[in-house]
Formats: C-alpha cells, sequence, structure tokens
C-alpha cells in the first residue's frame, strides 16, 4: 500500500490544472476497492474506466448491467441549512418577526439580534465558495465480445449551489427614511468603550459618514452586531453590516423579500458508446477507444430560504424542474494499459476528449463536460490479492456547483477466496479540498460460473448531526451504493 501511495503521489506532482466534471466511480468493484479502476478494470466496464484494458479481456461474451447512486455534502451546507431551519422556528419569523419589518413596527434590540444573526451570522456563510449539495445516479448495460463494447449509460448530475442576495436587506418597511432608522436602532448609544473587537469603531464611523446615521444609531447596530458574535474586523461581515444600513436608509426592498436559497441545477446524460481495444503489444501493451453519441438535459430551479423551513423537498426540486433544455453531441475517451511485468499494471485515460458541450437551462452558457484524466496503477503481490490506486489528473470542477472543486485519490485492495467471493475494501479523499474528510468503503462479490453479483457501500467518515423538533439524527457528509450483476458465456 505504501508503494502505490508513493506512485500517486508522484503522479500528483506531475499532473496538469485542467478542469473538468467530478469522478464517478461506476461499478460496485470499483467502488468497494476505494474508487481505483483505471488500471484493475478486467471486464465491460472498461468502456468507462480505461478502453485500453479492454484488448486483454478473455474471449468470448459478456453482459453487464449496473446502476450507482452518490450524494455528497460539500463544506459545511447542511450545518448552515440546519441553522437556518433553526433560527427560522426559533424567531417566529413567519408570524412575527417578518411581519413587523413588513409593517414598519418598531423592532426590539433582542429581535434585531434576531434579524444580524439569520442574515448576517449564519446565512452569510452560504456564500462561501465550494459548499452545497451534490449528486450523482447512474445506470446502465454493456455487452462485450472480442475487442468490442457497446454500450448505454444515463448518468444524472445534480447540485445544489447556495445564492446570497446582498441587494434586499433592509430591516424595515416604512416610507420615511428616518423612521425605518429608528424603528432599527432606536436613538442608540454611545458603544465607542464597550466595543470589543478592534474592527467595530471603523465600521460604526464608515456607517455614520456613509448614511443617515447618527454616530450612536450607527454605534448601537454595530453593538448589537457584536453580541450576536459576528466578527466586525471581517471584510465580509462588516460590509454586510454596512449594506443593512444602506439599505434600511435608502429604502430598498425590506429583507422579507430577500431572494437567498439554492440554485439547483445538473445534467441528466445518455451515452450509447462503440469501444474498440486493440493489444498494440501482445499481453503487454493495449489500447482503446469509446465514440459516443450524448443526449443531454439540462435542468435548473431555484428554492427561497424560507422554503426550508416550510419543508419543501429539493429532491422534489431536483425531479421536477422549472426549466430543461434537451440538446446532443459527439465525444470520444481514449486509454491506455500497460502491463510491465506479470502481476503489475499501469492505466492511463482521457474522458471527452473534445469537451462536448449542451444547450444549458436557466442562462445563455453552454454547460460544458471538459476533459476528464485519470492515472491508475494494480499489483498483485500474492494470487487473490490485489492493490489499487488512482489518482485524477484533472482538477475537476462542475457547473452544478460554483467555486467546487475536486480531484481525487482512492486506494483500495481485492481479496478472491476460492474464485467464488470476492472480499473488498477501499478508501478516496478529495486532495483538492481542505475540509473534505475520507471516505471508506467495502464490496463483496459473488462469482458464479455463468453469474457475477457485486455491491459495494462508501460513507464518509464525519457525521453532521441535524436537529428536527426535539429529535437529533446524524447524517453522513457522503455516501454512495453501487449494485452489478454480469452474465458470462
Amino acid at each position: 500500500m505504501k508503494m502505490l501511495l508513493k506512485v500517486a503521489a508522484v503522479l500528483a506532482l506531475a499532473a496538469a490544472p485542467l478542469r473538468a466534471e467530478e469522478w464517478a466511480v461506476l461499478g460496485a468493484r470499483a467502488q468497494g476497492m476505494g474508487g481505483a479502476g483505471v488500471a484493475v478494470v478486467d471486464s465491460v466496464y472498461a468502456a468507462y474506466w480505461n478502453p485500453g484494458a479492454f484488448a486483454f479481456h478473455p474471449t468470448g461474451v459478456e453482459v453487464k448491467a449496473y446502476g450507482a447512486f452518490q450524494l455528497s455534502a460539500e463544506g459545511e451546507i447542511l450545518q448552515t441549512l440546519d441553522e437556518i431551519s433553526d433560527l427560522l422556528v426559533a424567531t417566529d419569523w413567519e408570524t412575527v418577526l417578518s411581519q413587523k419589518v413588513d409593517n414598519g413596527d418598531p423592532l426590539t434590540l433582542a429581535e434585531l439580534q434576531e434579524l444580524l444573526d439569520i442574515f448576517v451570522d449564519t446565512m452569510s456563510k452560504l456564500d462561501e465558495p465550494g459548499q452545497g449539495l451534490l449528486g450523482v445516479v447512474q445506470g446502465g448495460i454493456g455487452v462485450g465480445c472480442g475487442g468490442f463494447i457497446f454500450s448505454g449509460l444515463w448518468t444524472m448530475y445534480g447540485g445544489a449551489d447556495p445564492e446570497l442576495d446582498l441587494l434586499t436587506m433592509a430591516f424595515s418597511d416604512d416610507s420615511d427614511w428616518a423612521t425605518r432608522i429608528d424603528n432599527l436602532v432606536g436613538a442608540g448609544a454611545d458603544h465607542s468603550l464597550d466595543f470589543t473587537n478592534p474592527g467595530s469603531q471603523a465600521l460604526a464611523d464608515s456607517i455614520a459618514a456613509g448614511s443617515n446615521f447618527t454616530q450612536d444609531q450607527a454605534e448601537e447596530l454595530v453593538w448589537q452586531s457584536e453580541l450576536v458574535g459576528i466578527d466586525t474586523s471581517d471584510p465580509d461581515q462588516a460590509a454586510l453590516i454596512e449594506t443593512i444600513a444602506q439599505a434600511t436608509d435608502g429604502g430598498n426592498p425590506a429583507v422579507t423579500s430577500n431572494n437567498t436559497g439554492v440554485t439547483l441545477s445538473g445534467i441528466s446524460l445518455q451515452e450509447y458508446a462503440l469501444t474498440y481495444a486493440l493489444p498494440l503489444i501482445p499481453n503487454t501493451l493495449g489500447v482503446g477507444v469509446n465514440l459516443k453519441v450524448m443526449e443531454g438535459t439540462t435542468y435548473y430551479n431555484f428554492l427561497r430560504y424560507d422554503a426550508i423551513q416550510d419543508g419543501q423537498d429539493i429532491v422534489d426540486q431536483l425531479t421536477d424542474p422549472k426549466n430543461e433544455e434537451r440538446s446532443t453531441a459527439l465525444a470520444a475517451d481514449v486509454g491506455i494499459l500497460f502491463k510491465p511485468a506479470p502481476r503489475l499494471r499501469l492505466g492511463l485515460v482521457a474522458r471527452n476528449v473534445n469537451s462536448p458541450e449542451f444547450e444549458r437551462a436557466g442562462t445563455t452558457e453552454d454547460y460544458k463536460m471538459e476533459p476528464q484524466y485519470r492515472a491508475g496503477v494494480a499489483f498483485s503481490p500474492i494470487g487473490g490479492l490485489t492493490l489499487a490506486a488512482d489518482l485524477d489528473l484533472s482538477t475537476n470542477t462542475t457547473d452544478s456547483l460554483d467555486g467546487f472543486e475536486s480531484r481525487l485519490l482512492a486506494v483500495g485492495a481485492e481479496f478472491k477466496l476460492m474464485k467464488s467471493l470476492a472480499l473488498r475494501a477501499g478508501a478516496y479523499e478529495n486532495i483538492e479540498s481542505d475540509v473534505s474528510s475520507p471516505v471508506y468503503t467495502l464490496g463483496l462479490g459473488l462469482h458464479l460460473p455463468t453469474l457475477w453479483l457485486d455491491i459495494a457501500a462508501a460513507m464518509s467518515g464525519d457525521e453532521v448531526p441535524i436537529e428536527y423538533g426535539a429529535s437529533s439524527v446524524s447524517i453522513r457528509e457522503r455516501f454512495a451504493i453501487s449494485l452489478s450483476l454480469t452474465l458470462g458465456f
């Protein structure tokens, strides 16, 4: 295993900063082995993992049906959504607080703190790049014979990307600016000796100088922000507080009309591929290519923050999109498998090398599938045991989640018992993320003379506690399941 990690580290240093979708782990065998498949694949899955590997496939006909599901919460999106939901309930937002804002009623200092807590301290976390929800669902069938594979693959990439509305931030809806400010902080008070944060006084001075807030009113707003725990020295937090002051002073729309929420978008792909693999050097070097027709359906929808409190289901929103666009593109993949020694396999694959593009719902920009590049190594030190490792050579992004980057390092092992039972385990991690935790995998394969059944599951090590009413449940940040059924003749 140490040798595999060293090889992967060398590949990581040599990788180019390319961009593509996150690499999806297809097939229960690869899923069980930590998501490593480029060098270890030995079935019709080569159409996805490495077309060159099929050059060494035994003669005969192989039929494989497969399905997989993966869901991940990136960054701290689950915690933030849970906090927002709890705050909306605890503050009686729907029945009390929002009504006072809409009616232009004076706020108590406690209610001002509640608004600052919701829209500055908590909702601002949604604006951090690279956090949101990502999901991948796959299913398909492949038929392999000789050096050819005919396959159909359906893949859905979906994401929930937080969007922060910084314009609609007035904390009162009265028609008179003086009344709005008075409703917010009253006469205010001199808090210059109360401030504990070094950025507070400068922020208060800036608000007073750039608006109709008096110095005392500006210091009251900043002081109440400090009491909530807001870091007034943070430029983003300070800018939000100043935005609230200017919106309230200038008569901008009330915060009750704020459109902070999540953009739900993604693409559903149907791929029909013809794979051909050829051994350039018998038992040593194989190359292969996929030619694909891809039909893409992109979708787009938006879910406001208060819909979280109303209990609207994000999954329902994804499956009932507001807008759809369909288009077709051609694509190609290439792969190489090199066997320098009987127990060692090295693989390299490039998917979607021509960058196919699809019309994108909700925008004039196309949904572009950038090339994916991945390298792999597999080693069998003893009979029945296979160790494998894969590394993304591209820094992958997705149009479904702005700011998200992934680069997976995967390691795994498989041990075959009596040629009929295979036990698998592994792990993978997004080495491009500072907050990603390792994902651990387990798999099982049952191999009969003409039938193979494989199942695998993956789960992250970290849990996120989510409160719902008086109860609480812990959710894994990432999980996946995969099932494969193979017939061989």
